[in-house]
């Protein structure tokens, strides 16, 4: 029975994670961010029905739920800095741009 659950829990955070990342990707409260929270969901009663795990293990499939959803969206918010800055930083190294040495300053 545990396997089970086991399985079940790692089955609803694989699944829950990839929406937690687009989330960060989504406005708050849009119909899209309703979507990426709701339709693991789905996923999630699914695999808890097909694999016969009783009722009593909801709440523990629900943690792991917000865990993953929340865990999700913060992966999702670092990797869109992380690409902000990438970009930020290829537009600030183009090949027109040359860096002129101040005036009046001391070479040591």
């Amino acid at each position: 029975m545990l396997f089970r659950v086991a399985i079940v829990l790692v089955i609803v955070l694989a699944v829950t994670l990839p929406f937690g990342f687009y989330r960060a990707y989504t406005r708050k409260f849009s119909v899209r961010w309703f979507v990426a929270i709701h339709v693991p969901v789905v996923f999630i009663i699914l695999a808890r029905v097909l694999a016969h795990v009783p009722i009593y293990y909801i709440p523990a499939t629900t943690a792991v739920f917000a865990i993953a959803q929340f865990g999700g969206s913060r992966l999702g918010g670092w990797w869109i800095k992380r690409r902000q800055a990438a970009r930020e930083s290829r537009a600030g190294k183009s090949l027109l741009s040359v860096s002129v040495p101040a005036q009046g300053g001391s070479a040591l």
